[in-house]
């Protein structure tokens, strides 16, 4: 019987089976030497055939290799081995899940709240408290007393400040191991009125990614599926609209989006077919596919009616390596109006 390791002042218990395997009765005690104990079933009275549980406890007091023999008296007698070995205090361990926390992209002004668990992952006790430097901050959970095995959940705030993307790792004293990496990219509010954007304006939705200032997916996806990016914008007069874009396009398999004006886009008469492709990144108008196809598509420039006040394009993703770097709103022009018939020189 073989107890591994056991923590110096905690105990472990295992058990086995005496057993009458002649005939008549078997009476008899069990025994064993210290740092070992029989803690239940030590005295038996056992038919022929009847079995008792026995229950050993090992109680290590100090470091090292115990070993004893377990006697049972009656009968024949018979003994078993029994060892162990009594290790130190396991320290405490910190355990982290997940262990990075992307915020994405955050308005400046605004605020965005994640978690994580802490757990001690070792042994003894994990007393701490949670500690981030600005632009996060902890702001429930941050102090921490917990014993082996308990866990607690913490949660981290990003408010930026400042445009750009921010990196930081939370700080987690009182043990070894893992740590928690946070992430966020600050975005300044666009001014009323402002209708280009580059890709890294909008909120960006994986599986988008954004790579070299350009979004992009590379797997093939549905309207619901697919990365999303939303630009919001404000306008000061209605009008028709067209969306201009910096896109690339390399394919036939790898020429489209979904594009639509505050509501998500439908598949798959709002799917944006770039045509014919691009070679490398060129400017393209993004309109709908309608009741077209594929390679031919029912709108050749979409005009999108949109009323003054605050509106969002959202953009879906739809074919792998279809890159979008940059897009503009354009209004188009008013058609004249009060015309008048002038006869004569």
């Amino acid at each position: 019987m073989s107890f591994d390791s056991v923590q110096t002042n905690t105990t472990k218990d295992l058990t086995l089976a005496v057993q009458n395997v002649g005939s008549g009765i078997l009476a008899g005690n069990a025994g064993v030497g210290s740092p070992f104990s029989v803690i239940s079933g030590a005295t038996y009275s056992l038919s022929a055939g009847q079995s008792q549980v026995v229950t050993i406890r090992y109680s290590p007091t100090s470091i090292g290799t115990n070993n004893q023999s377990a006697t049972f008296t009656g009968g024949g007698g018979a003994t078993c081995a029994v060892s162990g070995v009594g290790v130190g205090a396991q320290p405490p361990t910190v355990g982290v899940n997940p262990t990075t926390l992307d915020f994405g992209t955050v308005l400046l002004g605004s605020t965005a709240d994640k978690t994580f668990t802490l757990q001690n992952t070792g042994g003894g006790t994990l007393s701490g408290n949670a500690s981030v430097a600005a632009p996060f901050s902890v702001v429930s959970g941050a102090a921490y007393n917990l014993n082996a095995g308990q866990t607690q959940v913490v949660t981290i705030r990003f408010t930026p400040t400042v445009a750009g993307a921010s990196s930081q790792t939370v700080n987690l004293p009182g043990g070894t191991g893992g740590n928690i990496t946070v992430t966020g990219s600050g975005l300044a509010p666009r001014p009323p009125g402002s209708l280009t954007f580059q890709a890294s304006d909008g909120t960006i939705t994986s599986p988008f990614v954004l790579s070299n200032g350009a979004i992009s997916q590379s797997a093939l996806s549905g309207v619901t599926d697919g990365g999303r990016a939303v630009y919001s914008f404000n306008l000061t007069n209605s009008g028709f609209f067209v969306i201009q874009a910096l896109v690339n396009a390399p394919g036939l398999t790898s020429n489209s989006f979904y594009v639509n004006f505050d509501a998500e886009p439908q598949d798959p008469s709002m799917a944006s077919d770039i045509l014919p492709p691009t070679s490398g990144f060129e400017q393209r108008f993004l309109s709908w596919r309608g009741n077209g196809t594929g390679d031919s598509d029912q709108f050749g420039t979409n005009k999108f009616s949109l009323a003054a006040g605050n509106h969002q394009l959202i953009i879906r993703g739809r074919e792998a390596g279809t890159a979008l770097q940059s897009l503009s709103i354009l209004k188009v022009p008013d058609a004249p109006t009060n015309f008048r018939v002038v006869i004569g020189p």
